[in-house]
């Protein structure tokens, strides 16, 4: 207590500490805390803020470790944000006979330290040690309101400069002890099939791992009567890949687990792809119909309490699209009525009832507590946008776009140069929607087979310098539309230049969507 009362840095005000801090490494400002106790305690508060109220961990045992300590510390309480990184330990390919001599001791321990990891995980994942490690850290956090699985870091470390990103727990170490990165499952079209299908199974494997361990934790405080819900958000933003329509498999014998959870679920986001539609056969109108999505639109069936949504859709077509956002529109069926999607039951000649044998199209949910939606990189006819709008109409008070073309029949052998996107906030407008918020961001148009960028246009704005995002806040949106499609404008080329543009195709989509950092 004596060598706490004679450090000088007691006499400075708090604020002004707090700012001389600020300018500190990570390990001087660690350094700088084991001064003296009543120092710690004055940078408590501070430290907590900036290091444990959101942190990223992967899956591996040091890292599922360090994360259930903190969860069994006095930080517990403190951490209302987690989340789970897909990087993994790296598969080295086993080393010839004439390789098999390293003339570089490090070299020789880095390898082994790779493979060390890479065993390490993959007994962590297939003995079902990284759901027992999550399960029990979650459950462990009292406050933890948001859970996110991501395939990137974080911008937004500003201590040590050069690298300024925020790693999962464990990645900077694996970096530093191997000189190797770690893997990052991505889905691209040159890759071989058994490897996309192996990172098709891990983001499935993870993804499901986090439903069960979530489903655990609510499970705990039903059990408990805890004051507390648990997690009510789950966003899952991935760049480099999407969830599979494997990920979205509920086996029956874990509905009692994760149903719960997804019943009382507030905020989804899922970054969708072509694998997410995967297609099954379904009975309809007393035949079969090949059913894209199945088990995505069976999954958002039992997210009936959804407040906000967000979908994002990575290089998907329109066809294959076009059943969930059929379903999304559906409206539910009243208590008593025939859900006109449950399949006709036929028997056949010997009595089989091979027909009741086909999955069933799940009934849509009212959703009347969807209040937000965001919907991201796709291509949609203007009339189906409407109808998605129209159907949640009620609730629905926040609209996102971002990078969406709006593809018209009418556009497309068109010769009348139309700004869809300003009449359809037009239709907006007269259906007196009571929207609060539009955020619009790098929208398209096709017209005559080539792509044409929205630009925004405001008062102040200076000339030349068009912006492709905008945003309208207010509480009278049929009144105040007005301004909001004014600004919208598409910037025709001349006659001749839309005519060899119509040989073009559309420039390739950078893959970035809303970066919530």
């Amino acid at each position: 207590m004596e060598v706490d009362n004679m450090c000088p840095l007691l006499d400075i005000p708090l604020e002004v500490l707090l700012q001389i801090s600020s300018y500190l490494t990570t390990s001087e400002y660690g350094n700088l805390r084991r001064v003296c106790r009543q120092l710690e305690v004055s940078l408590l508060q501070s430290f907590t803020h900036e290091f444990f109220t959101k942190r990223q961990f992967m899956i591996s045992e040091f890292s599922l470790g360090a994360l259930l300590d903190i969860s069994k510390s006095r930080f517990a309480p403190s951490l209302t944000h987690l989340i789970i990184s897909l990087e993994r330990p790296p598969a080295l390919p086993s080393l010839p006979i004439h390789m098999q001599i390293f003339s570089d001791a490090e070299q020789a321990v880095a390898y082994n330290r790779i493979r060390e990891e890479y065993m390490s995980h993959q007994a962590l994942i297939t003995t079902g040690r990284d759901l027992e490690l999550l399960s029990e850290a979650l459950c462990n956090l009292p406050n933890l309101k948001t859970i996110g699985l991501r395939d990137f870091n974080s911008s937004g470390r500003y201590r040590d400069g050069g690298d300024n990103t925020w790693h999962a727990y464990g990645a900077p170490t694996f970096l530093r002890e191997t000189n190797h990165p770690l893997d990052q499952p991505r889905f691209a079209r040159h890759l071989e099939s058994s490897l996309v299908e192996s990172r098709i199974q891990y983001v499935s494997h993870i993804f499901m791992t986090m439903l069960r361990s979530l489903g655990k934790v609510k499970e705990t405080h039903v059990r408990t009567q805890s004051e507390t819900d648990g997690p009510t958000r789950f966003e899952v933003i991935l760049r480099s890949c999407h969830l599979p329509s494997l990920a979205f498999n509920l086996p029956h014998y874990l509905e009692s687990r994760i149903v719960p959870f997804l019943n009382d679920l507030k905020t989804l986001f899922l970054d969708l792809g072509p694998g997410s539609f995967s297609t099954l056969v379904v009975s309809k109108g007393g035949g079969y119909e090949g059913y894209l999505g199945l088990p995505l639109v069976t999954f958002l069936s039992r997210t009936p309490s959804l407040e906000h949504l967000r979908l994002n859709f990575r290089n998907c077509a329109m066809d294959e699209t076009k059943h969930l956002f059929q379903w999304l529109t559906r409206p539910p069926t009243t208590p008593g009525s025939l859900d006109p999607s449950t399949p006709t039951i036929t028997q056949g000649v010997n009595g089989n009832s091979m027909q009741g044998n086909l999955p069933r199209i799940p009934q849509t949910p009212a959703f009347q507590h969807l209040k937000e939606l965001e919907l991201g990189m796709l291509t949609i006819e203007p009339s189906h946008l409407l109808n998605i709008y129209k159907r949640f109409k009620s609730s629905l008070r926040i609209i996102s776009l971002h990078k969406v073309t709006f593809s018209s029949q009418s556009q497309m052998i068109a010769t009348d140069k139309i700004n869809i996107w300003a009449s359809f906030f037009g239709q907006m407008a007269k259906l007196k929607f009571d929207l609060s918020a539009i955020r619009l961001s790098f929208l398209k148009q096709l017209h005559s087979m080539s792509t044409y960028s929205v630009e925004f246009k405001g008062k102040d704005q200076p000339p030349n310098t068009p912006s492709y995002t905008t945003e309208w806040t207010g509480n009278d949106f049929e009144r105040a539309s007005g301004e909001l499609i004014e600004s919208i404008n598409i910037d025709w080329p001349p006659d001749q230049d839309m005519q060899e543009d119509s040989d073009t195709s559309e420039p390739e989509d950078d893959g970035e969507d809303i970066d919530d950092e």
